[in-house]
């Protein structure tokens, strides 16, 4: 769980990276955007220009505007925070709900790398969890063999079956009950 918290962490402060390294923003008007571009604009999808340098056209092209455009203009740090947190936990945990998905192709690169990360980590802690659950089994397998070796000795030496049974009963209540 820790694994998996210490990774959802970096991931969701990696995808806040993305936001700030990488702007991208797409013009709210084709009218904007010929007059900005001129010949170049070819009513594409993507970044079209740089909602921190261009005018106030320029709407931002990202998972937090995509998901939350009030959360992103205004939102407080942790809530910006607790929204990528949010999104890594639920990619890490191939659940994905599709309530936030990346907006552009930068974003939709890291989003590939975080699933398939996250099928690694979760796969990971799968295999330890069954493999604690596994130890208990050793421990029972080893004191069902220790039980069953008691068991053929006190036949064989023809111990009486009131005292068989309390001996087994007070094996198996010791072993349960040692710390070793």
């Amino acid at each position: 769980v820790v694994m998996m918290l210490l990774v959802a962490h970096m991931m969701g402060c990696g995808w806040e990276c993305i936001r700030q390294n990488h702007p991208c923003g797409r013009w709210k008007s084709e009218e904007v955007a010929e007059t900005e571009l001129g010949d170049k604009f070819d009513k594409r999808y993507g970044c079209e220009c740089n909602p921190a340098e261009s005018s106030a056209d320029c709407e931002a092209v990202n998972w937090m505007a995509k998901y939350d455009a009030d959360l992103a203009a205004n939102g407080s740090v942790t809530s910006q925070y607790f929204a990528g947190f949010y999104y890594t936990i639920i990619s890490l945990a191939t659940v994905g709900f599709g309530d936030i998905s990346p907006a552009n192709d930068v974003e939709r690169l890291y989003s590939i790398v975080l699933t398939l990360l996250g099928a690694v980590v979760f796969s990971v802690v799968i295999g330890s969890v069954g493999e604690i659950a596994q130890q208990g089994n050793v421990f029972e397998e080893a004191l069902s063999g220790a039980v069953h070796l008691v068991s053929d000795f006190l036949e064989h030496r023809n111990v009486p079956d009131d005292i068989s049974v309390r001996l087994v009963q007070h094996l198996t209540y010791a072993s349960v009950r040692a710390p070793q």
